[in-house]
């Protein structure tokens, strides 16, 4: 399974955000578009299929658009100066993280229904080009897809770790004797309020840990929310993997059907070729046999012919 994941990885609404156009599909060198599909199979069946084609790049170019969004925004976060600075762009960030992961659970289930209808459409004609069109524009679109929220990965995971180390720096400002395993009681636990509140109780001057305080406070729930994304981005992963297989087996299947009939159609040729070479050969014996019967027929009506002749 994650052989073809990784496989296919080498190579629209206004709700979800802001976003630009997405590329053109091009396969088996040459492009597709709905007109030309539908001019060369007649009827809606393969526009309508096209126009949900349009309609899940349309959303995939919102999410990239958001992921641009999304990793702006936790730059923000980070070098926010004040804490209603932090708190803004944190809001904006939520949003933000929200409609993108609803767009993505979106077009996960359209490629899911999509991969459906193929299957189904498979087993009711195997041979069809419009399947091997859909399969094909499918695999190209799942690729995309997937790369994309590969992306969109390596950008939460990368801010996660850049908020861990925000926290490590604010906890030893406070407490600067602070050992690993304790910052790690920290950033992994609820602990750090407490141990803060300690802190500040203790020391006379305590500006500076109340404003770390605050910032810990905040960086900490960024990394819980960012882990929430994190494991629901794995989940989508691993609904895409077991989609991408059986793309995978269904794309093999179509393979295999195509080249029986590629074999299917070279042993007709063959056989016509023979049908013509014996067909040929029988009429070649043909007019030798009525040659022959011709000249039998001659040699036994000439002397009849002289014999009577000399009779009368």
């Amino acid at each position: 399974m994650n052989d073809r994941l990784g496989e296919l990885r080498g190579g629209g609404s206004a709700d979800h955000g802001v976003g630009g156009g997405y590329g053109a599909d091009i396969e088996m060198g040459a492009q597709l578009t709905p007109g030309a599909v539908s001019g060369a199979q007649g009827g809606a069946f393969m526009s309508d299929f096209f126009t949900e084609i349009s309609k899940i790049k349309a959303t995939m170019a919102v999410i990239r658009g958001n992921i641009r969004l999304i990793e702006q925004h936790h730059g923000q976060c980070l070098t926010a100066i004040s804490v209603e600075q932090g708190k803004a762009s944190n809001e904006k960030l939520e949003v933000l993280m929200e409609a993108t992961n609803a767009a993505a659970g979106e077009v996960r289930n359209k490629l899911k229904a999509m991969d459906t209808a193929n299957k189904e459409l498979m087993r009711n004609d195997p041979g069809s080009s419009e399947v091997r069109i859909r399969c094909y524009q499918h695999g190209t679109l799942t690729r995309k897809f997937v790369d994309l929220m590969s992306e969109y990965q390596e950008v939460q995971t990368k801010y996660k770790n850049k908020y861990r180390e925000r926290v490590e720096r604010q906890y030893k400002i406070v407490k600067p004797e602070a050992t690993r395993a304790e910052i790690e009681q920290v950033l992994e636990g609820d602990s750090q309020q407490e141990v803060f509140t300690q802190q500040i109780l203790q020391q006379p001057g305590h500006a500076a840990a109340k404003s770390a305080l605050a910032d810990i406070q905040e960086r900490h729930r960024d990394i819980h929310r960012l882990e929430a994304s994190i494991a629901e981005l794995h989940q989508l992963f691993l609904d895409m993997s077991v989609l991408v297989e059986a793309q995978g087996e269904l794309l093999d299947q179509i393979e295999y059907t195509v080249s029986q009939s590629v074999n299917y159609t070279s042993k007709a040729v063959e056989e016509l070729r023979s049908a013509n070479k014996y067909q040929r050969s029988y009429r070649k014996k043909m007019c030798c046999m009525v040659g022959i019967l011709l000249i039998l027929l001659l040699v036994i009506i000439i002397p009849v012919l002289q014999t009577r002749r000399r009779d009368t």
